[in-house]
């Protein structure tokens, strides 16, 4: 059985990047707008991020005319929408909290990321971008799954969802512990996770592991 520990939740800005802020705020954003069964009660309105999100936007086009103060300015709109963000991220940790089993899906709906734990080699699954748009490798730690020395037919078992886990569709089975999804849709977070069959015996679904498609 699978230990569920602590999920992190990280909003992964680079704040020297503005440009690179104002797309991720805005997904994160819509990560509410599109949830709100998820996310009944926001710390703060979804207008207000909207109103300082297009404030940002609005003081960074006016650095670029290299007018004097408008930097400063721009900074501070900047620090405003990151103090917002950071409210909602802390919303987002205490529902993962309290939703350990669902603590990825959760954060990947709100257009946030789960940090990486340290201490570990390999994590149970991986999923990493394939070099075609709209597919994703993905790859089992057998030894977790399995354990050593097993001399029965091994087959590893692979789901895909597009809805943060309220339905999966399977992936055929392999007799390897990796496959590639291919035909997925870009800019859509997908959820993965894997199982083994052991003889005829079938194993725990793994938790999901988020990755957005490119």
């Amino acid at each position: 059985m699978f230990i569920i520990q602590r999920l992190r939740v990280v909003l992964g800005l680079d704040t020297k990047k503005v440009p690179a802020v104002l797309p991720q705020a805005t997904h994160m954003c819509n990560g509410f707008q599109a949830n709100q069964t998820l996310f009944p009660n926001p710390p703060v309105p979804l207008a207000t991020v909207e109103l300082q999100i297009q404030d940002l936007a609005t003081a960074e086009q006016a650095t670029k005319t290299g007018t004097k103060g408008t930097v400063p300015v721009r900074n501070a709109k900047l620090a405003v929408l990151v103090t917002t963000l950071e409210s909602m991220r802390m919303y987002v940790q205490s529902l993962c909290d309290a939703n350990p089993e669902q603590a990825a899906l959760i954060a990947a709906a709100a257009g946030m990321s789960i940090a990486k734990a340290p201490g570990f080699a390999k994590p149970v699954l991986g999923a990493k971008l394939g070099v075609q748009s709209g597919t994703v490798n993905l790859s089992a730690n057998a030894t977790l799954l399995v354990g050593r020395g097993v001399r029965k037919k091994v087959t590893f078992n692979w789901e895909v969802s597009a809805d943060g886990g309220k339905t999966w569709t399977g992936v055929p089975s392999t007799p390897l512990s990796r496959t590639t999804v291919t035909g997925l849709t870009p800019l859509v977070t997908y959820a993965f996770r894997v199982c083994v069959t052991v003889s005829t015996t079938v194993g725990e679904w793994s938790q999901p592991v988020l990755l957005l498609v490119r």
